[in-house]
């Protein structure tokens, strides 16, 4: 069988048409490299070749888990000879950095996309962008991307149930996040993505829990910024809860008292 390159020469490899003929070589010292070639040629097939893309895709993924159970020392059906090789052979790298766990992330969110098992492949990616936001580096910013990026696809097409959870652990985990300007515009970007969706919900307990979980958001970025964005979604939220209040004849003292903070807080927003 003929072994189709990848890394460095990946972008210059004809085509292959079956998964059968993918076979990857990624190692050595130059594992981080090749890994992502390998990933950025998957991302370039995605507009003109999905199918080749998703082939790419699964041979990066196949590789980031190989790279995960070599290092956690998981290597079923080698030899003792084998498994010294590639023990010795991650001796420069025995820790993976944050750019394989962005690489790991993006790779399971664009598989999303194009696999049946979207779901899988998203909770996946989620859980990969958190192992990876566990330490800080320069790919941080990118990491926060692909978390919030596969936390609202996943809420688009989840259980309901589900969409709240996802929602609610992906903005804690964010929330956690020493604050920049990238995830500033993060949070404002769930934010508005909460309360779009909260509109479409019918039950009053749904959509209050869902303008909850986005108040957090835009009262963080409130008191990290000075983003105006922030100051005219907590007076919106307001807004829309005390409306929704409004429907029950109990809760309108409650609802009145969301307006008036609303128009307090409007001197110092205009």
């Amino acid at each position: 069988m003929t072994k189709r390159p990848v890394g460095l020469s990946a972008r210059k490899a004809k085509k292959q048409k079956t998964e059968e003929e993918l076979v990857l070589e990624v190692s050595g010292e130059n594992e981080m490299e090749e890994l992502d070639s390998l990933f950025q040629t998957a991302v370039e097939y995605l507009d003109t070749d999905p199918e080749q893309a998703k082939m790419l895709l699964r041979g990066c993924i196949h590789e980031c888990d190989k790279m995960v159970r070599i290092r956690h020392g998981d290597i079923p059906n080698a030899t003792e000879e084998e498994k010294q090789f590639l023990l010795e052979s991650i001796k420069t790298m025995p820790i993976l950095p944050q750019q394989f766990h962005l690489i790991y992330a993006n790779a399971l969110y664009y598989s999303s996309l194009v696999e049946d098992e979207a779901l899988g492949f998203l909770d996946q990616s989620i859980d990969r962008a958190h192992i990876g936001l566990e330490s800080q580096s320069e790919h941080t910013k990118e990491l926060l991307h692909c978390l919030a990026r596969s936390t609202i696809q996943k809420a688009l097409i989840s259980e309901e149930k589900q969409k709240v959870d996802d929602y609610k652990q992906s903005l804690e985990s964010l929330l956690k996040q020493d604050y920049s300007e990238t995830l500033g515009q993060l949070l404002l970007e769930l934010a508005h993505f909460g309360v779009t969706y909260a509109d479409k919900l019918e039950e009053k307990k749904e959509r209050l829990s869902w303008l909850g979980y986005v108040m957090n958001a835009w009262e963080f970025v409130q008191r990290q910024s000075e983003d105006v964005q922030a100051d005219i979604g907590v007076g919106n939220t307001w807004l829309v809860k005390a409306d929704i209040l409004m429907e029950d004849e109990e809760e309108k003292p409650i609802a009145l008292l969301e307006h008036g903070r609303l128009v307090y807080s409007s001197h110092s927003v205009f």
